[in-house]
């Protein structure tokens, strides 16, 4: 037999590259328009119930202790006391007062001033978390932001202490503020070399029976067996968010992959992926819309493209958890094989955490997703699928410089009607595990080993295979423009 080229045209690890290009969308699911907290309308948080006596019981020893260990300078003890009790004391002033400097005082001035925000809402004439907010300000360079809170507190009666400290605040915002591009850019770039255990992502036999062709004998399979081979890769992308007013931001970017192999140059692919959109940020949610294009190249020739929409929604659940859910519409074509063109309808929702006492030193997520794909050419429904599939995953720095990184795939899929060749429905289950360290030893490059072992279970042989890779990747990375 020749090499399949259109039989499977979306197979679970052809849907995993599409989905490698839409994970640039989240790039900047977190990004936030910095605004006064004085001016924040109350809907930026919602307001927990107020603790309950015995709440306040149990949280007075652990709110004692913290204070304790701030006044000794202790921030990072006081925190991994205080962080456990987020979701039952949210909203207490006496709380979020410790929360805050605890989080300020370890370097997280980002998270302190949600928890500032809190306090605010409550009691908004608090002198002190105002001063701490627009310090928390000045130190982002967040200078507008400051002004504006600096400018609310001259309304206000001031001890001496804090006429002398707001004084001091005022002197270190510049007296001219430069102006910077709002626009922020982010991108990368990365080379792999790497061991691929089954390049052809075929069955680790040299012949099967397939009725289609030959009812009693087996068939050679050709260059659709299992082979090994070594391959390198480049890859990269650029990726920009504009804010257009305080709320709202462009975002768009570009992104790209290229594989080759020693021996099997059959077996190379490529993509390029476009995507440009709009988010908009109210209260505690996130929304985007974003259009999506793709090019794939398999064997340096343009096998498929799509273009499409995607809808986001993010919700922030408390200042280190989120809930994101997506609905994604896609059109394929396929140039030589214009019977194999396609649509597919996607959804997914996933929650994302941050652990550990400092922002970003450990993440866990998981999610779920499903899907419909469907045929534009009557008599072909045999390509028409539905699927559904989860995962987790999760990372953890150890030092500024080394982390590491794992992540379970699986995905379910059940096609239409049965193979043309095989006379039998096609139900297969792929499952994927992933794990990689990295190791930065600059603030712009970064070297990873990786590992990742591929399962696709299936009832119909010729799409029944495993696969091991091994890789080690360099990559450069950089940033440019205000957090």
């Amino acid at each position: 037999m020749t090499k399949k080229t259109h039989d499977r045209p979306q197979r679970g690890w052809k849907r995993a590259i599409i989905a490698t290009g839409l994970v640039s969308l989240g790039l900047f699911s977190g990004y936030g328009h910095t605004a006064s907290l004085e001016n924040s309308p109350a809907t930026t948080t919602t307001k927990n119930s107020p603790p309950g006596p015995q709440q306040e019981n149990q949280g007075e020893t652990v709110r004692q202790k913290a204070r304790e260990l701030l006044e000794k300078g202790d921030a990072k003890g006081a925190l991994a006391l205080l962080l456990p009790l987020e979701e039952s004391l949210a909203g207490m002033a006496d709380y979020d007062q410790l929360l805050s400097q605890a989080l300020h005082e370890t370097g997280q001035g980002r998270r302190a001033l949600f928890a500032l925000e809190r306090m605010l809402i409550t009691d908004s004439n608090n002198i002190r978390t105002h001063l701490l907010a627009t310090r928390i300000h000045v130190e982002l360079e967040q200078f507008d932001s400051a002004n504006l809170n600096l400018n609310q507190l001259k309304k206000r009666q001031l001890s001496a202490a804090e006429k002398q400290e707001m004084a001091d605040l005022k002197a270190q915002i510049p007296s001219k503020i430069p102006k910077k591009s709002p626009t922020r850019w982010r991108g990368h770039l990365k080379t792999t070399l790497g061991y691929d255990s089954n390049v052809t992502g075929g069955p680790d036999v040299d012949a099967l029976l397939i009725p289609g062709i030959d009812p009693v004998n087996l068939t050679s399979l050709g260059t659709l067996s299992a082979d090994d081979d070594l391959f390198g890769s480049l890859s990269g992308s650029l990726l920009f968010i504009h804010p257009v007013t305080q709320k709202t931001a462009l975002l768009g970017g570009i992104d790209f992959f290229q594989n080759s192999h020693t021996s099997r140059h059959d077996n190379d692919e490529g993509y390029g992926n476009l995507h440009l959109g709009i988010s908009h940020e109210t209260g505690r949610n996130l929304y985007s819309l974003t259009g999506l294009a793709q090019a794939y190249l398999d064997d340096e020739k343009l096998y498929r493209q799509f273009w499409g929409g995607q809808l986001l929604w993010q919700h922030r659940l408390k200042a280190n958890q989120w809930v994101s859910s997506h609905l994604r519409y896609l059109d394929y074509t396929y140039p030589d094989y214009p019977v194999d063109d396609a649509r597919e309808l996607a959804a997914g929702i996933s929650h994302q955490i941050e652990l550990g006492e400092t922002s970003g030193e450990s993440l866990l997520y998981y999610g779920l997703h499903g899907g419909v794909q469907w045929e534009k050419t009557a008599g072909r429904d045999f390509l028409g699928n539905q699927y559904i599939g989860g995962h987790v995953g999760g990372s953890h720095r150890f030092t500024p410089s080394l982390s590491i990184w794992g992540r379970a795939y699986v995905e379910s899929i059940e096609y239409d009607a049965e193979e043309t060749l095989f006379f039998e429905t096609l139900d297969e289950t792929q499952w994927i595990f992933d794990v990689a360290v990295d190791y930065a030893f600059s603030k712009t490059w970064s070297l990873s080993p990786s590992y990742r072992y591929l399962r696709n279970k299936a009832n119909i042989g010729l799409s029944d295979y495993d696969q091991h890779l091994v890789g080690l990747s360099l990559t450069w990375s950089f940033s440019h423009g205000p957090n």
